[in-house]
């Protein structure tokens, strides 16, 4: 299943100003990255941002014939979005591309954007809420800030050359107790922060210098929701999704 997902979504992200996109048929990178923030968005200012998607025709023997995105959702008031081609399908080895636009005046914070679709293969047809219980498909995070402040929440570039490997948190969605385990490159001391969706601080613990890392967590007094755990050292940051149920 890990493979198949891996095999069919791509998404590269910029800024543009037309209300439709463009399909970029030399894409055939595949999920990368796997979580990321859009570009951020400066209250009052017109935005857009692109997100292109690549499908192959089978992965391992399972054939693809379509991949069709149903909704986008989550976004800022005054956003909205919109697909080439303007059905949001495609089949096996074929691209689209959804851009959300818009201007919003709302809070400053951060805002998951949700989407919901599904995949016709010929094992079956798998729904998008399906697959990402299992935590393979993207998410996207849309950081709403105040024009003139610096945008901080784009996790690729950081994390393409970061001094942070193979973060992962498991059990990822837990009650509440996790454990964060990565290998640390620069052997510098890092901060361990948790937020939640509008960007409030409930979690945060200095780490100290090593290579191998670990660090266990206690959560369970949180409500149930999405939460964003980030570790940062002087060589940048590296941001996870946490999931409470």
């Amino acid at each position: 299943m890990r493979l198949f997902l891996l095999s069919f979504f791509s998404a590269v992200f910029f800024f543009a100003d037309a209300q439709t996109c463009a399909i970029d048929s030399n894409n055939f990178e595949l999920l990368s990255p796997v979580n990321d923030s859009l570009p951020c968005v400066y209250r009052g200012e017109p935005y857009s941002a692109i997100i292109n998607l690549f499908a192959p025709p089978e992965i391992g023997g399972t054939v693809i014939d379509s991949i069709i995105v149903t909704s986008f959702f989550g976004y800022p008031s005054g956003m909205s979005y919109s697909c080439n081609p303007s059905t949001c399908s495609i089949t096996g080895f074929s691209w689209a591309c959804i851009n959300i636009s818009g201007v919003t005046t709302d809070t400053v914070g951060s805002y998951e954007i949700g989407y919901t679709g599904y995949v016709r293969t010929n094992t079956g047809t798998f729904t998008f809420d399906d697959l990402q219980g299992f935590g393979f498909l993207p998410v996207y995070i849309l950081d709403v800030i105040e024009y003139g402040d610096a945008c901080k929440g784009v996790v690729s570039k950081v994390e393409k050359n970061s001094h942070i490997a193979g973060l992962t948190i498991s059990p990822n969605p837990s009650t509440g107790l996790i454990a964060a385990n990565w290998e640390q490159t620069d052997f510098a001391s890092s901060t361990i922060t948790i937020t939640n969706m509008l960007g409030a601080v409930i979690f945060q613990k200095e780490q100290q210098p090593g290579f191998l890392q670990q660090t266990n967590i206690d959560l369970q007094h949180l409500n149930q929701g999405v939460y964003f755990l980030r570790i940062s050292s002087k060589m940048g940051d590296v941001v996870k999704k946490i999931a409470i149920k």
